[in-house]
């Protein structure tokens, strides 16, 4: 039951983010907060084992603001996230492009 504790802990309410700060205001952050876990034992031979673990991932989407009574959504831009989509993006679109190309190429020899 340690695991579960641990896990319930590091996947909670502030993962990966700062704490709300109110400056003219309220801020609160938002994230998108995703976790599993897993265990298992198994026995081979005269060798028996167990194990488990878990894995948390946390990514920050923006942030609400209130400000003179009005709620306001910040988005977080991540680059990396930008760089990475649009790169597999990218690879797709060549992957694809080539792999059509040469279905066209075997279609017209036929």
């Amino acid at each position: 039951m340690r695991v579960v504790t641990i896990a319930n802990h590091e996947a909670g309410i502030n993962t990966g983010l700062p704490a709300a700060i109110p400056t003219d205001g309220h801020d609160f952050p938002a994230a998108v907060v995703a976790g599993g876990m897993g265990a298992g034992s198994g026995q081979r031979g005269g060798d028996a084992g167990d194990g488990g673990g878990f894995g948390v991932v946390a990514l920050p989407v923006g942030a609400y603001s209130i400000r003179a009574g009005r709620v306001r959504w910040h988005p977080a831009v991540s680059v990396n996230l930008l760089v990475v989509a649009a790169t597999a993006i990218g690879v797709t679109w060549l992957v694809s492009r080539s792999r059509t190309a040469q279905a066209r190429t075997v279609r017209h020899r036929s």
